[in-house]
């Protein structure tokens, strides 16, 4: 017995060490398969949301492709629509079955079918709020037109799903309730923000657009490495920013004398900066000979304009350090049938703009106008200078047509008498 005694027990170890073995290779076999799941797992997750970002990439490229077509549109028949896409009513309308108004209408649901799905997109995340915000500018643009809001109710609403129809029925509120443009747009951006769950990125966006990067940037250290970017309040407007701020006191002159010198120095050093003032008027008075760029002797020109006020008045704006802000000249002409104003020239310091400067000068020359009892005052501005477009049509002024032009060479003459 003693002597199988020994031997058993190897037996049995070896037994038991054999079965160890299987059962760890079990395990690490389970462990790899468990693993291989987890991997196809997430690889099929990954593979999901690429499949689901690149179908929302695509839905969201499609919406823009078809509002590039809505902008065509609007191109082609601006002057189709021009009366009915006014802040105010005209006091000539197109009749309801003209050409103005199919066409305006036709725009107006290709515009709200395009809001109807990107307010959907935004429901179903399928596009960011700050994607959706800049959208929202394009619903205010809408909102502006007299035509729009008076037949919202009867002609539009009833075509659209409810997030279209709270946006428009707020904001056609908005714009009877409260008369400001200013506080119109931020009640209307408060609106939107509200009725889609009540989304800050939209409630701010104003407030957003008018900041900008800080550059320099701080020194946080070296320690962070990957910063994200500061913003700050803009410290000064530029010459793009849209809106006047707190007027400045001017002193305004008319026809004042020793002035026609100098203000035709400053028209000419501003003017002589930017081909985009250029006009037909410019091409009709010599001051450009191509509607493309200045006649080399700007300012002499403007010198000899500016001295001859025979039915003409000049206006020149001075700050509270006497130095010339802005300039404008003002034409009287009498027709055989009515007498109305001409604004020929108007140049205002590009420092100086945003600053109520602009709008101090129309108002001064408008109250020129009324003092002689003359009730239309025109005036001309270049295609490409839309910020002035912009400023006018703050002021008061709308666009009536367009002017074409075309540049006839002369032709050979083969003798002295031909």
């Amino acid at each position: 017995m003693q002597a199988w005694a020994p031997m058993m027990l190897a037996d049995a170890m070896e037994a038991i060490d054999g079965q160890s073995v299987n059962n760890a290779i079990a395990l690490v076999a389970a462990a790899i398969a468990l693993c291989s799941v987890g991997v196809a797992i997430f690889v099929y997750w990954r593979t999901e949301q690429r499949e689901r970002r690149i179908e929302k990439s695509s839905a969201y490229l499609e919406l823009e492709v078809n509002s590039s077509e809505a902008f065509r549109y609007q191109a082609q028949h601006a002057a189709v629509m021009e009366r009915l896409r006014r802040w105010e009513r005209p006091d000539v309308v197109p009749l309801a079955e003209s050409e103005a108004w199919e066409t305006t209408l036709n725009y107006y649901f290709q515009c709200l079918n395009l809001f109807e799905v990107c307010a959907n997109f935004r429901r179903n995340k399928i596009i960011q709020p700050q994607v959706f915000a800049s959208w929202v500018a394009w619903f205010f643009d809408l909102l502006k037109d007299w035509y729009f809001r008076s037949i919202w109710d009867s002609e539009l609403r009833s075509n659209y799903t409810r997030d279209v129809r709270n946006i428009f029925d707020l904001g056609t509120d908005i714009f009877r309730e409260h008369p400001e443009p200013e506080v119109r747009e931020r009640e209307f951006y408060k609106a939107v923000a509200y009725l889609m769950g009540g989304c800050p990125t939209i409630a701010n966006w104003l407030d957003e657009i008018a900041e900008a990067p800080v550059w320099p940037p701080q020194d946080r250290g070296r320690s962070n490495v990957l910063r994200r970017v500061e913003y700050a309040p803009r410290q000064s407007t530029g010459p793009d920013t849209p809106t006047e701020a707190v007027p400045m006191a001017l002193d305004l002159r008319w026809n004042g004398e020793g002035d026609a010198d100098r203000a035709a120095a400053f028209a000419g050093s501003i003017i002589g900066r930017d081909t985009a003032y250029i006009s037909h008027g410019e091409i009709q008075t010599g001051l450009s000979p191509d509607g493309k760029e200045w006649a080399p002797n700007l300012a002499d020109l403007y010198a000899d304009d500016f001295s001859d006020l025979v039915d003409r008045d000049l206006l020149v704006a001075r700050d509270s350090q006497a130095s010339i802000v802005a300039v404008a000249v003002l034409a009287w002409e009498d027709s055989k049938r009515r007498k109305f104003a001409v604004l020929e020239d108007m140049v205002v310091d590009p420092e100086r703009r945003s600053g109520g400067v602009g709008a101090q000068v129309v108002e001064a020359v408008a109250a020129r106008v009324a003092d002689r009892d003359v009730e239309w005052l025109f005036l001309e501005s270049g295609l490409r200078n839309r910020r002035a477009h912009a400023f006018f049509e703050r002021n008061g002024f709308h666009e009536i047509s367009h002017v074409f032009g075309r540049r006839i060479e002369p032709r050979p003459r083969s003798g002295p008498g031909q």
